[in-house]
Order: structure tokens, then C-alpha cells, then sequence
């Protein structure tokens, strides 16, 4: 292998891509991206279904998508948002039965609002009070966090919610 990767020498030896060698596939600086605080999703799913892991696990699996930075409380409840949700549908592909498909490249699309370190704290709160027993109306006000962030009226919000509901 590496006597014909040699007949290539002055292709891969530019390579940017290159790892310690320009033999390696590819660098592996993200590495410890994977211990780190992120925020994990699969690929194929008939609603939001972004979940943080605060504990740096390493989740292995083909569909399985790992995002990593600043912010990752407010995103996973934007994501979650009933707004995402709805944006997606938009911009979104599916599987050709219906079903959504969170792919990465979309999901790079949504206009996510930029907030402050008080409307930050105030997600980072909610998302920390969800339990099996009161999901559904922290849910609730995340999602009307979100609205009021992105100053949308009753009216859009209900067209949203109702657009969502009738998938």
C-alpha cells in the first residue's frame, strides 16, 4: 500500500487534510471533541430529538451526529423548539415516507437567534428543571422563550404549532 500511496508523493504530501503523515486519512484534532460536552442527535427521527451530554460520552453509531461549542444549552432547546421544528419542515429533507432527516448540512441552515448572557441563563434554568414529571410544560415554556426571543406574534406562533401538528 504504501509503495503505490508513494507514486502519489506529490499529491498527498500537500494534503491539509493529512493526519501526523501524509499517509494518515485524515488529522484527528477533533479528537477531543468527543469528551467534551455536546450536543447528540440522530440522523433519521419524526420530531426534535437533540439531547445534551454533559458527561463527554462517546456515542458510536452511523447516524449519530455530535455537534460541540459555546452556547449548547440554549441550542438544544432551540433545536427542540416547536419553531425548529417547524423551520426544519421547511428546509428539510425526508426519507421519502415522511419521516424528517436531521441532516447536518440542514440543520446549518436554521437562523438560530443570537442572545445574551441573561436570556441564556434563563434556557439554561428551564433545561435543567425537566423531569418525567413536568417535560411537557417546561417544554411549554422553553417553547415560549423561543417565540419571544424571535418576537413572533400569536398568530405565527399558532400557524407554526398547528403546521406541526397536522404532520
Amino acid at each position: 500500500v504504501k509503495r503505490h500511496l508513494d507514486s502519489f508523493w506529490p499529491q498527498i504530501s500537500k494534503r491539509s487534510d493529512m493526519g501526523d503523515t501524509p499517509y494518515n486519512l485524515r488529522s484527528c484534532a477533533y479528537w477531543e471533541d468527543l469528551n467534551r460536552q455536546k450536543i447528540i442527535w440522530g440522523e433519521i427521527s419524526d420530531k426534535t430529538k437533540f439531547a445534551i451530554d454533559a458527561k463527554g460520552d462517546f456515542f458510536a453509531e452511523a447516524t449519530t451526529f455530535i455537534m460541540t461549542g459555546t452556547h449548547l444549552q440554549f441550542l438544544v432547546c432551540f433545536l427542540n423548539s416547536a419553531l425548529s421544528e417547524y423551520l426544519f419542515s421547511k428546509i428539510g429533507t425526508t426519507t421519502g415516507v415522511g419521516t424528517v432527516r436531521w441532516k447536518k448540512f440542514k440543520i446549518e441552515q436554521l437562523l438560530v437567534p443570537c442572545i445574551n448572557k441573561v436570556q441564556e441563563k434563563v434556557f439554561i434554568t428551564l433545561l435543567a428543571q425537566i423531569s418525567p414529571d413536568n417535560k411537557a410544560a417546561v417544554e411549554e415554556a422553553i417553547n415560549q422563550q423561543v417565540f419571544d426571543l424571535c418576537g413572533l406574534s400569536g398568530q405565527e406562533i399558532d400557524f407554526a404549532k398547528n403546521t406541526i401538528l397536522s404532520r
